[in-house]
C-alpha cells in the first residue's frame, strides 16, 4: 500500500499587515528619538509653537462660530488687545502684537554720512509715547564703531525733564572697529523701564565715551531732521534744555516699546465652552487664570488671535 504524499507547502515571502505596522512603529520611533536627540531644545520648541498655532487657530474659529450662532461679538471683545484667562489680575504682560517701534535714521542714501566720536559729542533723541499703552521694557539701538581698540562700557542715559538713570548698551570690546558708513552694525539692549516711571515723553541719549579708544556714532548730517535730534560737547548734562543745540542731522539711535495688555484678563469661558470645551493654554506658561493667548477685534469684523509666548522669535496668530 502506498503511502499518501503530504503536500509541502513554500514559506510566503511576504508579511502580513500586522507585521507592516508593527515594523513602521519601530521606525517612526527610531526616527523621532533621533530627531530629538539632534537638537533637543530646538525641537521642543517647534513642537510648542505648532501647538501654539494649532490653539490659536481652535480659538479663532470658535469665536466665528459664536458670532454665527448669535449674530453679534463675543462680550468683551473689542479693539484692546487683552489675554484670554479668569483672573482679575496680573494679565498686563507684553504680547507681540502691540509693538510699536520709532526709529530715528531719517537719513537719504544718496548723502554722505558720518561717524561722530562720543568723546566730542554727546547725542539724544526725544520720544513721544503717549500713543502707547503700558510698557515695562524699552529697548534701544544705536549704530556705533570703535576707532581702534575699545574697552569699557557704552551708557546710555534714559529719563525725562524731572529724572533719569544711566545704563550699559553694549560692551566697547564688542564693538567692531572696522565699520564704515555703508556697512554698519546696530548695538542693541533691552532695559526694565515702565512707562509710569518715564511719561509720555522721555528721551534716549547716548554718553560721552570716557574709556580708553575712541568709540564713535553714526549721523546724517544733513538729511531731514529727526524729531528733537539734540547735541552737546563737554558734559552729559540732564533732562534740562540747558546747553544743546538742535541738529538738521539725525543719530542713528532707536526704540521699541512692547505695550502691555490690561492688567485684568478676559474670561470666554461661558461665551466658547460650547465650542471649545475647555480653553486651551499655552503650552510653556498658560494656566486657565493666563492663558497667555490673546486677542482684539480688528476693523470692521475681523478679530485676530495671538500667542503671547511664541519662541524662536515667531509670530503666531490667527485672522479671521
Amino acid at each position: 500500500m502506498k503511502k499518501k504524499k503530504i503536500p509541502k507547502y513554500k514559506t510566503s515571502v511576504g508579511y502580513t499587515l500586522i507585521e507592516l505596522l508593527i515594523v513602521i512603529s519601530i521606525i517612526a520611533v527610531i526616527a523621532s528619538v533621533i530627531f530629538v536627540l539632534l537638537d533637543p531644545i530646538e525641537r521642543f520648541r517647534d513642537t510648542r509653537n505648532s501647538r501654539r498655532q494649532m490653539d490659536v487657530n481652535n480659538i479663532a474659529e470658535a469665536i466665528e462660530m459664536y458670532r454665527f450662532d448669535n449674530q453679534q461679538e463675543v462680550p468683551g471683545v473689542d479693539a484692546t488687545l487683552r489675554v484670554i484667562g479668569n483672573a482679575g489680575t496680573g494679565c498686563d504682560i507684553s504680547c507681540g502684537d502691540d509693538t510699536s517701534t520709532t526709529e530715528i535714521a531719517y537719513h537719504n542714501t544718496s548723502e554722505t554720512l558720518n561717524y561722530y566720536s562720543l568723546g566730542t559729542y554727546t547725542a539724544r533723541n526725544w520720544f513721544d509715547a503717549s500713543s502707547v499703552g503700558n510698557f515695562s521694557l524699552l529697548t534701544v539701538s544705536a549704530v556705533l564703531d570703535c576707532n581702534g581698540s575699545c574697552s569699557g562700557n557704552v551708557v546710555v542715559r534714559i529719563g525725562n525733564a524731572s529724572s533719569y538713570a544711566d545704563y550699559t548698551l553694549t560692551s566697547a570690546s564688542s564693538v567692531r572697529t572696522d565699520g564704515t558708513t555703508s556697512d554698519y552694525s546696530w548695538y542693541t539692549n533691552t532695559f526694565s523701564i515702565n512707562k509710569s516711571t518715564l511719561g509720555n515723553y522721555f528721551f534716549v541719549q547716548l554718553l560721552l565715551y570716557s574709556d580708553s579708544g575712541t568709540m564713535r556714532f553714526m549721523m546724517d548730517e544733513s538729511g531731514p531732521a529727526g524729531p528733537d535730534s539734540e547735541f552737546r560737547s563737554g558734559s552729559n548734562g540732564d533732562g534740562s534744555q540747558s546747553g544743546w543745540n538742535n541738529d538738521n542731522g539725525d543719530y542713528f539711535i532707536k526704540i521699541e516699546i512692547s505695550a502691555e495688555t490690561p492688567s485684568a484678563c478676559l474670561d470666554l469661558n461661558s461665551a466658547l465652552s460650547k465650542y471649545l470645551g475647555s480653553l486651551p493654554v499655552d503650552p510653556e506658561l498658560g494656566t486657565a487664570e493666563n492663558t497667555y493667548y490673546a486677542l482684539k477685534k480688528l476693523s470692521p469684523r475681523g478679530i485676530k488671535v495671538i500667542s503671547c509666548n511664541a519662541e524662536k522669535g515667531e509670530i503666531i496668530e490667527a485672522v479671521r
